[in-house]
């Protein structure tokens, strides 16, 4: 805020051509300011969530013309007891309902691909922080499914999320590479199983999905118990393209 009087100490003026002359004349008439030190601040308005279109709750089984792919981290059994929360947890991912599938991050391979009603899954493996890591061919074997498609949805299968990888160069080729299928007009899904919560990303049109480990340590003496936030993704594909929802299991 500028203090009164006001003292106007210089003006600079600049040339667009090299071979102006070095000296001009600046005429100015009927020079003024204007005095806004009286108004208040003006306070920036609440902003509002965005909605993602693709976002929804599921409340009925897919039709004959949907199906349902749902992805979860592993859900094995690593105890010799049942355990009711397994139990609990495998009926919900698997949905107990016709034309439902389910993808579980336990053993992803190295590369494998599958195409089903105009959607098309990919898995990779990026244990240790990126595909290269594990099987560099996995960049081109990509590249040759994504090239060949005519999939209208891809999804991208992977057990390490590629926005934490841990080579800079090898985030950035992973984003060019899905950021050219959302030009193309595709959705764009990259799932992946790590850590303790599950997150939602937005970026440049690409949806980045992270699910929880079923397992995570908080037992009295250091044993693996059910994650109290565990959820799974449930995709759903049909005349209205793809639509997913994150439910929670023990909520």
């Amino acid at each position: 805020v500028a203090t009164l009087p006001v003292r106007l100490s210089g003006i600079r003026a600049v040339s667009l051509r090299q071979d102006a002359e070095a000296s001009h004349t600046l005429h100015f008439n009927n020079l003024s300011f204007a005095d806004v030190s009286h108004l208040q601040e003006m306070g920036m308005p609440a902003s509002t969530l965005a909605r993602d279109s693709r976002l929804t709750n599921f409340t009925t089984a897919p039709t004959a013309a949907e199906i349902d792919i749902t992805f979860a981290a592993y859900i094995g059994q690593p105890y010799a007891y049942d355990d009711a929360d397994l139990n609990a947890a495998r009926g919900l991912a698997g949905g107990m309902r016709d034309r439902a599938y389910t993808i579980f991050g336990n053993r992803i391979e190295e590369f494998a691909h599958t195409n089903s009603q105009d959607v098309l899954v990919m898995q990779a493996n990026a244990a240790g922080g990126g595909f290269a890591r594990n099987n560099p061919a996995s960049w081109g074997n990509m590249r040759d499914v994504l090239e060949a498609t005519t999939a209208n949805t891809i999804i991208i299968h992977t057990n390490h999320s590629p926005l934490n990888f841990t080579n800079q160069l090898e985030r950035e080729l992973f984003h060019q590479m899905v950021l050219g299928q959302t030009r193309l007009g595709r959705d764009v899904f990259v799932v992946s199983t790590s850590g303790n919560s599950h997150s939602i990303t937005l970026v440049d049109g690409v949806r980045y999905i992270n699910l929880p480990n079923f397992y995570i340590a908080g037992g009295e003496e250091g044993e693996m118990v059910a994650n109290p936030s565990f959820a799974i993704l449930r995709m759903r594909f049909g005349v209205d393209g793809a639509r997913y929802s994150v439910e929670t299991v023990f909520s």
